[in-house]
């Protein structure tokens, strides 16, 4: 048994309707084992009562569902029944106008597989309509590596910036215009663990 009650009395169309809350105490006719097993923290035990038939939407006497109750691994629990073990996610932190829109400073967290992979940094700085806007930073997904440092505008890489390759290199320095090298600037090849310029535009 789980918490003074069996795990099958979760079943749908059970024929038992022993009544149990948290505590095992006698509440209003029902029992909640999914609850309990989220509250607890068993993940493995949230999964196989919904596989065995438990209802994710059911509410308790308080009115919360059992993925409201979740603590430690039970919350991948219900990740993974939304399927988001392995899909990407990005989160944002920061400042909304009265549309909800992002604007002014703030930051873009990504999961590049689910939550099986760490939450890093995509983006920090102004934002506009929801969009890149004013001065920020890229990085690399999945990583801390600098990708771009500079100038957006409406979503885009534009005005004066510093683009880096993957090993967090510079490879260009100077002006961009809708996301492209402008010309007016300084691209660089790395030689030797060294950057040197190759072309210098006007």
């Amino acid at each position: 048994g789980f918490e003074g009650a069996d795990v099958y009395e979760v079943i749908k169309n059970s024929k038992t309707k022993r009544c149990y809350n948290y505590t095992g105490i006698e509440r209003d006719g029902f029992f909640y084992p999914l609850h309990v097993a989220s509250e607890s923290g068993h993940k493995k035990l949230t999964l196989m009562l919904v596989k065995a038939g438990a209802d994710v939407s059911a509410e308790d006497y308080r009115g919360d569902t059992a993925d409201k109750k979740a603590n430690g691994d039970a919350v991948y629990a219900f990740y993974e029944l939304k399927g988001l073990k392995f899909a990407a996610s990005e989160r944002y932190e920061g400042k909304l106008d009265r549309e909800g829109r992002r604007t002014g400073p703030g930051t873009i967290y990504f999961k590049p597989e689910g939550y099986l992979s760490a939450e890093r940094v995509i983006y920090r700085g102004g934002f506009k309509n929801n969009q890149y806007h004013g001065h920020g930073t890229l990085y690399w997904p999945g990583t801390d590596v600098l990708r771009y440092v500079g100038r957006f505008n409406k979503g885009e890489m534009h005005g004066r910036g510093i683009e880096f390759d993957k090993n967090g290199l510079k490879t260009y320095q100077g002006y961009f215009r809708h996301n492209q090298r402008d010309g007016r600037g300084e691209e660089y090849s790395v030689i030797d663990n060294n950057n040197d310029i190759i072309y210098r535009g006007e």
